[in-house]
């Protein structure tokens, strides 16, 4: 077996040990009362937001204020990956060029679909539909899980294009794919809507459930960067700046989220809990009637 397959084997079962033991001892990091102080200027900002414009020119003014800093970042990143391309990217490259071995390589082919356009395309779509009549018969807001994902989708589309072109660095010689990784970036946005929107759907309040769903989407990612760059698809950097990207993508729509689709619309089963939540910590209590729930 050569190194590249023991590459993958490894961080393939680093990422699978390590979300296993995130979610066993997730009540222990990760208690709600830690995260309240940051709940708490989360909603304030939110609130004075939704107040100011309403829900949805709100979730427009996060969408528009995040392109624009993703836009810049990956500007900046991608001048510096042009630079370090002769020092990493080259080297890397060729090392798993001279390591490509069946199997092996027909599996990681295979593989690489799940951040195709079309597939994520499919995807989106169709969870689109699932999710708007699986929130619309609990009645909640129908149309916010078609709204996060279609936005979500086209702004990873329209964001890559332009930093294609602005930072224009050009391609391996194997593959036409470029900075940064297009494929990286769908698999975290499309894939990490769609758990996020299941687990608020069932509204599970466990926080274990949650690090287990979260450490689902960082398999898919995996699976997707080791894939781009075994297969010689993309520069390394590529990769990392398509992941640095998705992340920052999927932090925008969850921010999206939390304003057209927030805790409260859940409904009572939520509603006691945040109101215990927020006495704790002197959080305002969301579960309230507000100027979002009119929305509902």
């Amino acid at each position: 077996m050569n190194a590249a397959v023991w590459v993958g084997i490894v961080l393939l079962a680093a990422v699978i040990v390590g979300g296993v033991l995130l979610t066993v001892t997730a009540p222990r990091w990760a208690r709600p009362d830690r995260l309240l102080p940051l709940r708490r200027r989360l909603y304030v900002a939110s609130d004075g937001l939704v107040g100011a414009f309403g829900a949805p020119l709100a979730g427009l003014c996060v969408v528009l204020s995040g392109i624009g800093f993703m836009m810049l970042s990956l500007w900046l990143l991608g001048e510096l990956a042009q630079v370090l391309e002769p020092a990493i990217d080259v080297p890397v490259f060729h090392w798993f060029e001279a390591r490509q071995v069946e199997p092996w390589s027909s599996w990681w082919w295979f593989l690489t679909d799940i951040g195709k356009v079309d597939v994520t395309q499919r995807l989106a779509g169709l969870a689109a539909v699932v999710f708007a009549v699986l929130f619309a018969l609990q009645r909640r807001r129908w149309w916010a899980p078609p709204a996060l994902l279609a936005v979500g989708f086209v702004s990873e589309k329209l964001v890559q294009e332009w930093i294609k072109v602005i930072v224009d660095r050009g391609h391996p010689p194997t593959t036409l794919g470029t900075w940064p990784s297009g494929g990286c970036a769908r698999v975290l946005i499309v894939y990490g809507l769609i758990v996020f929107l299941a687990l608020r759907y069932a509204r599970v309040r466990s926080t274990r459930v949650w690090v287990a769903g979260w450490s689902l989407v960082a398999l898919a990612e995996t699976i997707q960067a080791y894939a781009r760059t075994y297969n010689l698809e993309h520069w390394i950097t590529d990769v990392v700046g398509g992941i640095v990207f998705g992340v920052m993508l999927l932090l925008m729509m969850l921010a999206v989220a939390a304003i057209i689709l927030p805790a409260e619309a859940d409904g009572p089963a939520d509603a006691d809990a945040d109101a215990a939540a927020a006495a704790a910590a002197d959080v305002p209590d969301r579960s309230q009637p507000t100027a979002r729930r009119e929305l509902v």
